[in-house]
C-alpha cells in the first residue's frame, strides 16, 4: 500500500474491527438468551441464567 494511502488503510481496518466485533457481541448475546430459555423450562431462573452464561462464555471462547 502506498504511503500516501495509509490513513485510509487505517480507517478500514478500524471500521472492520468495530463491525466484528458487533458481530460477535450480537451472537454471544444470542447464545446467552438461547442458554437462558432452554435451561429455564426445567429448573431455576438462577439455574437458567448461569447456563446460559455459560453457554455465551464457550461461544466467547471457542
Amino acid at each position: 500500500m502506498p504511503r500516501e494511502l495509509f490513513p485510509d488503510g487505517n480507517a478500514i481496518l478500524n471500521t472492520a474491527q468495530q463491525v466484528s466485533v458487533a458481530f460477535a457481541t450480537a451472537l454471544t448475546t444470542t447464545f446467552l438468551s438461547a442458554g437462558v430459555s432452554a435451561y429455564l423450562i426445567h429448573r431455576s431462573r438462577t439455574a437458567a441464567v448461569t447456563n446460559g452464561v455459560r453457554c455465551g462464555f464457550v461461544f466467547t471462547v471457542v
